[in-house]
C-alpha cells in the first residue's frame, strides 16, 4: 500500500492508498514503475533547477543560431548579384558589412550553447558517478578540446606563413568537437528523460541526432555538388537542425519542470 502522495509517471494521477503491484486506475500503467527511487521526482531540486537553466541556455542558443542563419540566407537569396561584390550596397551599407553583422550572432550562439551544456551536465548531488554518466564527461572533454582548437585557430590567424594550416586544422577539429559535444549533450539529457520517463521525447532526441548527422555530412559533402545548389541544401539542413534543436530543448525543459511540480 502506497502511504504518500505519488504521481503516476504516465498520467500524474495520485497513487496514494493503492497497492504497489496494481495498475493506475486512470491510464492502467503499472504502478511499480512509478515507485523507483531513481525517478527524477526524488532528485535534488537544486540540481534539477540547474539542469533546467542549462537547457534554457541551449534553447536560446538554438533560437539565436537559427535566426542569424535565416537572416543570412535571406540576405544572400535577395542579393545574389552582390554576393561576390562585397562593396555593393545592401540597405544602404556595404554587403560585406551586412554579412559580417549577421555572422556575429551566428558564431556568438556557440557561447550560450557551451554555457548551457556545461550547466546541464553538472553532476547530480550525492549521485554515484556510474558508467551511465559518460555523456556528461564526454561533453566536458569535447568543450575543452573545442576551446583549445579555437585558440589554435586564432593563433594561426596571427601567424604570417604557417598559420593557414593551423587555422584549417583548428577549425576542422573544433567542428568535430562541437559535433561530439552536441551528441554527448543529447545522450546526457536522454538519461534524465529516462528517469521521468518521457519515451516520446527520447525518440525525438534520437531523431534529432539523425538530423544532426545528416546536416554534418551535408556541410562537408553537398557543397562539392555545386557551389550554389550544394551550399544551399547544406545550409537548409543546418537551419532545420537548429530549429528542431530549439524546439527539443524547449520540450525537455517543460518535461523536467512538469515532472517535479
Amino acid at each position: 500500500m502506497i502511504g504518500e502522495d505519488t504521481p503516476c509517471i504516465s498520467c500524474r494521477y495520485n497513487l496514494r492508498g493503492l497497492s504497489s503491484d496494481g495498475h493506475c486506475p486512470e491510464c492502467h500503467h503499472p504502478i511499480q514503475e512509478s515507485l523507483g527511487d531513481d525517478r527524477l521526482l526524488y532528485s535534488d531540486r537544486t540540481w534539477l533547477a540547474r539542469v533546467s537553466r542549462g537547457v534554457s541556455w541551449m534553447y536560446a542558443a538554438g533560437i539565436l543560431f537559427a535566426t542569424a542563419l535565416a537572416a543570412i540566407v535571406v540576405l544572400v537569396a535577395s542579393n545574389t548579384a552582390n554576393l561576390l561584390h562585397p562593396r555593393q550596397l545592401i540597405l544602404g551599407l556595404p554587403a560585406s558589412t551586412i554579412y559580417l553583422a549577421a555572422t556575429f550572432p551566428l558564431i556568438g550562439s556557440v557561447i550560450p550553447l557551451i554555457i548551457g551544456g556545461y550547466i546541464a551536465t553538472l553532476p547530480e548531488f550525492g549521485a554515484k558517478q556510474t558508467a551511465r554518466y559518460w555523456p556528461t564527461r564526454a561533453a566536458r572533454l569535447a568543450v575543452t578540446v573545442f576551446l583549445i582548437c579555437v585558440a589554435l585557430a586564432l593563433l594561426g590567424g596571427l601567424a604570417p606563413r604557417a598559420g593557414a594550416l593551423l587555422v584549417v586544422f583548428g577549425v576542422f577539429i573544433a567542428a568535430a568537437c562541437l559535433f561530439a559535444f552536441l551528441v554527448a549533450i543529447i545522450q546526457s539529457l536522454q538519461e534524465i528523460l529516462q528517469r521521468i520517463p518521457e519515451k516520446q521525447l527520447m525518440r525525438r532526441c534520437d531523431t534529432w541526432l539523425i538530423w544532426l548527422t545528416t546536416a554534418g555530412v551535408g556541410v562537408f559533402v553537398l557543397p562539392c555538388m555545386g557551389y550554389i545548389v550544394g551550399a544551399l541544401i547544406a545550409v537548409i539542413l543546418v537551419l532545420w537542425a537548429a530549429i528542431r534543436f530549439a524546439s527539443l530543448m524547449r520540450s525537455i525543459r517543460r518535461a523536467i519542470i512538469r515532472s517535479i511540480v
